[in-house]
């Protein structure tokens, strides 16, 4: 199948990114850890072609904290895979 994404772990979230009304920010996730990994600023550049988060870090920590926030929040929440047997 065309476009397929990899396998994941059961109950592991499969997010990969977060965005406000002009940022967007791909996550990168190691060890359990999220990271800023490519930033863009989809009002000036819409084909995401021009990574930013060099160039503002305010902006990448600020979107990586509301994901952790979020990904926290999930994690807790989160209910055991249903069966139908």
């Amino acid at each position: 199948m065309i476009g397929r994404l990899p396998e994941r772990p059961a109950g592991r979230p499969n997010y990969r990114a977060i965005r406000d009304d002009r940022w967007k920010l791909i996550l990168k996730r190691s060890g359990g850890e999220l990271s800023a990994a490519e930033l863009y600023d989809l009002g000036q550049d819409p084909a995401e072609k021009f990574d930013r988060v060099e160039h503002h870090p305010d902006i990448a920590q600020r979107l990586l904290a509301e994901a952790s926030e979020f990904y926290q929040e999930f994690i807790k929440d989160r209910r055991p895979v249903g069966r139908i047997e």
